[in-house]
């Protein structure tokens, strides 16, 4: 985590009302200031260069933990490029793991009404997986937790129907083999916490 100063209260504001009129998501102060520092530290690693040469202490350091774990020595050259592709992958999971747990939060405070239409995808999702018939209760617990997965990993852009849709599809190929292909990114992770829930309910005798 980057020490940076604390986000100031125009920021929060600014926070706050960018949520709310994009998303709709009322934003406590406190959550707000949260989400602030992270967008801050963000925002670091957003507008980061990775093309500028490295210092003389950094291409030391690297060469010294290089030789050290592999046991082989690191002339300067390579440790400048290995130095700028370790810098590349850094930049790129640090933004991934800010953006996840900037919407984790948003998640949280997020309505979520769902459609009758959502409904009976998700039931229809569970009778061809599993051919469970889910009860009204377990089935908007399992919409709720499709849902906030699906924004975890894509945001808030996408539609969860064309996920379900996607889905269905998926499962009702599945027993023939028939041109499975591969789900998007997004959609396997929804796929995973899918097969974890109907797995649990299976176990359970779910009925």
């Amino acid at each position: 985590m980057l020490e940076l100063p604390p986000p100031t209260e125009a920021q929060v504001s600014i926070i706050k009302k960018t949520y709310k009129e994009k998303l709709g998501i009322e934003l406590p102060s406190g959550v707000a200031f949260e989400v602030a520092s992270l967008s801050a530290e963000l925002d670091v690693f957003l507008n980061a260069p990775i093309d500028d040469p490295l210092t003389a202490g950094s291409i030391e350091e690297l060469r010294r933990i290089y030789e050290q774990d592999y046991h082989k020595p690191l002339d300067e050259v390579e440790a400048g490029d290995v130095g700028r592709g370790l810098r590349a992958v850094v930049k790129w999971q640090e933004e991934i793991r800010l953006s996840r747990a900037i919407r984790a939060i948003l998640i949280e405070h997020k309505p979520f009404e769902p459609s009758k239409e959502d409904e009976e995808k998700v039931a229809t999702l569970f009778d061809t997986a599993f051919r469970i018939r889910l009860r009204p209760e377990h089935l908007r617990r399992a919409l709720n937790a499709i849902v906030h997965t699906y924004w975890l990993e894509e945001g808030f852009d996408g539609r969860i129907g064309d996920c379900l849709d996607s889905l269905i599809r998926y499962y009702d190929k599945k027993p023939r083999q028939k041109n499975i292909g591969n789900l998007q990114h997004e959609h396997e992770a929804v796929r995973e916490m899918v097969e974890e829930l109907g797995g649990l309910l299976q176990r359970s005798n779910y009925a």
